[in-house]
């Protein structure tokens, strides 16, 4: 007979597990600024790589310069804290998580995992209610 072992960590994955993250809200919202659709906006950040930037451990300051170029906004109205505060705005609780998440055992370590950039982390992710 087999012996079960108690389960003692929970690895979580962060993205569209705990929390959607949707982007097309922020490219929604930068083509307020810009002369582009949302889904230019898309393709101009996401698709040409641009979005890449902080993924891959370069600045937030890169990636705001690089998108602004792209997206043709101007600085001085979309600023770098409103861009900031756009891009990481678009998390939401996946449904049932929250209830989920509350029945598993207070001795279970639950550990979260993510392949996020510091940019989103830094900015609202780790405050979320969930984390």
């Amino acid at each position: 007979m087999t012996k079960k072992m108690p389960i003692r960590v929970l690895l979580l994955d962060f993205g569209n597990v705990i929390y959607l993250a949707d982007q097309m809200i922020a490219y929604r919202r930068f083509a307020e600024y810009s002369p582009f659709t949302p889904e230019g906006i898309h393709k101009l950040i996401y698709l040409d790589g641009i979005e890449k930037i902080p993924d891959e451990g370069g600045s937030f300051t890169d990636f705001y310069e690089q998108s602004m170029i792209a997206i043709h906004a101007d600085r001085n109205v979309l600023t770098p804290e409103l861009f900031h505060d756009i891009w990481c705005d678009i998390f939401s609780p996946v449904p049932g998580m929250e209830e989920l998440l509350a029945k598993v055992k207070p001795e279970v370590r639950m550990i979260l995992v993510s392949n996020t950039n510091k940019v989103h982390w830094d900015g609202k992710m780790s405050e979320l209610p969930l984390i």
